[in-house]
């Protein structure tokens, strides 16, 4: 299966484990309560076991050894933030949940 999405974490080596672990978790669920439209429907077992709904674009963790390589995650994930800038930042404004973000002026 082919996505036309994907959500990129990156995260600072050098943290302890645990605390890697909460950033993804934290910034995951982060984006989970944000955008509704990246995860799917509630997961329902064979035997009628309800779950929360998954996130349905795959999730990528990068780790990054120094700020030089933070910046250049950033970087890479903006690199097309103009095509897509436009749409998010109409997405947000109907929203009327974040408001002050710096790109959208």
């Amino acid at each position: 299966m082919a996505y036309n999405e994907k959500i990129a974490i990156v995260i600072m080596a050098d943290l302890m484990d645990w605390q890697k672990l909460n950033v993804a978790a934290f910034l995951s669920s982060s984006i989970a309560i944000q955008f509704p439209e990246t995860h799917g429907k509630t997961f329902v077992t064979a035997s009628q076991t309800r779950y929360l709904p998954f996130i349905k674009h795959p999730m990528l963790v990068y780790k990054a050894e120094n700020s030089a390589e933070m910046k250049r995650a950033f970087q890479r994930a903006f690199k097309y933030w103009d095509l897509y800038q436009t749409s998010l930042c109409n997405k947000v404004r109907r929203r009327k949940s974040c408001r002050n973000i710096e790109a959208c002026g």
